[in-house]
């Protein structure tokens, strides 16, 4: 059986691709009375999407923050948890 080379992990678009891509959203959706604005996370590289009224206000944020929130709390949880030798 012949070996297959393997390729490194696809780590997905750059942040300065990502940033281009959501620029382009953000103008093609413009032109709605609801807007997408879209979140970058620094803390955990979680994309959050807000959607807002033709007011400015926001009506939903996907992820919901206190989601966010929870998964971070789990990480840290995890952390260290098997870290420790008997």
């Amino acid at each position: 059986m012949a070996r297959k080379d393997v390729k490194s992990k696809d780590i997905g678009p750059t942040r300065e691709e990502l940033d281009t891509i959501i620029a382009e959203a953000e103008q093609a959706l413009d032109s709605n009375d609801v807007k997408l604005k879209f979140n970058v996370l620094e803390n955990n590289d979680t994309i959050q999407v807000e959607v807002i009224d033709s007011n400015g206000k926001t009506i939903r944020k996907i992820p919901e923050d206190d989601l966010i929130k929870l998964t971070k709390s789990l990480k840290n949880l995890g952390q260290g948890f098997l870290d420790e030798v008997l």
